[in-house]
This record gives C-alpha cells, sequence and structure tokens, in this order.
C-alpha cells in the first residue's frame, strides 16, 4: 500500500516510558509528508509534460509521415510530368520533321516548276528571236509595227 502525505501526517505511535517526544515526532512527520507531497506533486508535473511531449512527438511523427507522403507524391508527379514532356517533346519533333519533309519536297517541287517555266519562257524568247530574225520581218504593218505569224510560235524546242 502507498503511503499518502495524509498517512504521514495523521500517522500515531504508541507510547513508552522512553519514547520520542511526541511534538518533535509529529513535526518531523509533518516535515516529511510536505515534502513527500512536494514531490508527489512534482512527480504528476512532471507525468503531465512527459505526455504532453508524447503527444507532440505522436503529432510531429505523423506530420513526418504525411510529408513523406508528400514527397513521394510528388516525386511520382513530377516523374509523370518529366515523361509527358519527353513524349509531347517526340510528338512534337515528329511533326516537325514531317513538316520539314513536306516543305523540302514543296521546295523540290517549285524549284522544278521554275525550271520549267524558265526552259519554256526561254525557247519563248528564242521562238520571238526567231521571228524578229524573219526575213520580212522589217516590214510593219501600217502604224510601222512588226507583224508576228502565230505559226511561227508553236515551233519545237
Amino acid at each position: 500500500m502507498k503511503l499518502t502525505p495524509l498517512d504521514i501526517q495523521n500517522a500515531e505511535f504508541d507510547r513508552s516510558l522512553s519514547g520520542f517526544r511526541p511534538k518533535q515526532v509529529r513535526a518531523f512527520l509533518e516535515r516529511v509528508a510536505d515534502e513527500r507531497e512536494g514531490l508527489l506533486k512534482e512527480l504528476q508535473a512532471l507525468q503531465e509534460q512527459v505526455e504532453t511531449q508524447q503527444r507532440r512527438i505522436d503529432e510531429l511523427a505523423a506530420a513526418e509521415a504525411d510529408l513523406k507522403h508528400a514527397v513521394i507524391a510528388a516525386e511520382r508527379i513530377a516523374e509523370q510530368v518529366r515523361r509527358n514532356a519527353e513524349e509531347e517533346g517526340r510528338l512534337m519533333l515528329a511533326d516537325v520533321e514531317q513538316r520539314r519533309r513536306a516543305l523540302e519536297a514543296d521546295l523540290a517541287s517549285l524549284r522544278t516548276s521554275r525550271d520549267a517555266f524558265r526552259e519554256q519562257f526561254r525557247g519563248l524568247l528564242q521562238a520571238f528571236e526567231r521571228t524578229l530574225d524573219l526575213p520580212g520581218a522589217g516590214d510593219g504593218n501600217a502604224d510601222g509595227e512588226a507583224t508576228l505569224d502565230p505559226s511561227d510560235l508553236h515551233e519545237d524546242a
């Protein structure tokens, strides 16, 4: 059984002839009871502090676990974003490459058309030149202009 401060204060002793002085015993017991009461209060306060600190530790541990989960989730999201960006980049590069090939094909076609036009225009100019060099080409019409025979323009170049 635990001894409480009240047990100490209310303790009674039998008296004997050569016994202790009751006032001294009583004073000592009161001091012991006061000390025990103070120690019990201090112990209770320390236990409350321990409980408070334990609750705080539990809260911090829960917060740490939440942070770990958040970091893991953020890492997963970042990895997914990186993968998505890489895939989008690959798709964009493929699209740009396809457009480049189409533009190169268009450019080649335009160059071919340009070269063909140059050749046709060159042939046309040569036909005009030959027409101008024909005998009688110096003869003009009533306005003094040379006349061209359209049949002269259809020569094979």
